[in-house]
């Protein structure tokens, strides 16, 4: 395309707005960020302790293109299975991200102790073992689904039970290069959402990478969820939400919690993500002033505004 719609996406959060509509509904705007972000960027093929039995292999597809992980020796071969060539992979904390490009930018660099901290808030991520996987498909644009996922300003209206499942006064949001951290404490054992053992609970995290992932534990047992957010065109999208438990078949808490996530908060994110979409074809649509709150709780929009400047930086480059 011949030039990037005009924004007010500040170079600081601060006073800046949101993308205007035509970056969630223009098909161009969509086919440029198939090419210059999900063609050189990185995505989730799996946990690394999948891979420590002999012969084992982890697949994912990026980019249009299927990628298959395995070890040669000590070392994480990634390559891609239709042509041969070889991919990039990048080992975060106990995540193996892979890259159609093998001359992809390196993560590590870019991430300011992402893996350190994954590692303080889930201590156990190698004993973890896929669990369960809850797929939903949503007529909606892939950053409208990113927006709403990296942001809590909705939470109490549009999930209500959240407040109890988590302490929201305790929630803080810290924005880095291309990653960001949420955490808050867990909140009332027997919340409306599902129960967990207070003793034994993990606090709540949510780290989001960019572009697409988000992964972190929620209150209960030891657990990991991994979200990943798939654009499928300009208005659809499909989601992968995963669950990684200490044993393969949930116990009865974690499958409350599976539930929950599965009959509740996707029908309620479903429902608000594709009003969203619709209303961005409304000729009445005008983009808005982010909320930013320097303390970084959970009212604040600064996650929205870095990766908002990140889509713009990869568009253009």
């Amino acid at each position: 395309m011949a030039a990037l719609p005009s924004h007010r996406v500040g170079a600081e959060a601060a006073g800046s707005y949101t993308l205007p509509a035509p970056y969630y509904v223009d098909p161009a705007i969509y086919e440029l960020e198939q090419a210059r972000i999900f063609g050189r960027g990185w995505a989730f093929a799996g946990l690394l302790s999948a891979l420590a039995a002999p012969g084992s292999s982890l697949h994912c597809r990026v980019g249009g293109r299927s990628i298959t992980v395995a070890r040669d020796g000590g070392e994480l071969r990634a390559t891609n299975i239709e042509s041969g060539a070889p991919a990039a992979v990048n080992d975060i904390g106990g995540l193996v991200m892979v890259s159609p490009d093998a001359d992809a930018t390196a993560l590590t660099p870019r991430l300011d102790g992402l893996a350190e901290a994954l590692r303080r808030w889930v201590p156990d991520l190698e004993r973890l073992t896929f669990a369960a996987r809850i797929t939903s498909d949503f007529r909606a644009n892939w950053k409208v689904m990113v927006d709403n996922s990296i942001e809590c300003y909705h939470c109490p209206v549009a999930h209500p039970d959240f407040d109890g499942l988590l302490d929201l006064d305790s929630y803080r949001i810290t924005v880095h290069d291309i990653h960001a951290v949420h955490v808050g404490r867990a909140g009332r054992p027997d919340n409306t959402a599902y129960g967990f053992a207070g003793d034994a609970a993990y606090d709540f995290a949510s780290f989001w990478l960019w572009p697409n992932l988000l992964f972190g534990p929620f209150p209960g047992r030891c657990n990991l969820t991994v979200h990943q957010i798939l654009p499928l065109g300009p208005e659809r999208t499909r989601e992968h939400f995963d669950f990684y438990f200490l044993d393969a078949t949930p116990s009865p808490e974690e499958a409350a919690a599976v539930a929950y996530f599965r009959d509740v908060l996707r029908p309620q994110d479903v429902a608000l993500v594709e009003s969203v979409q619709r209303g961005l074809h409304s000729l009445a649509y005008r983009d808005g002033p982010l909320v930013i709150d320097p303390a970084g709780s959970y009212l604040s929009e600064s996650n929205l505004h870095r990766f908002h400047r990140l889509i713009l930086e990869a568009l253009l480059a």
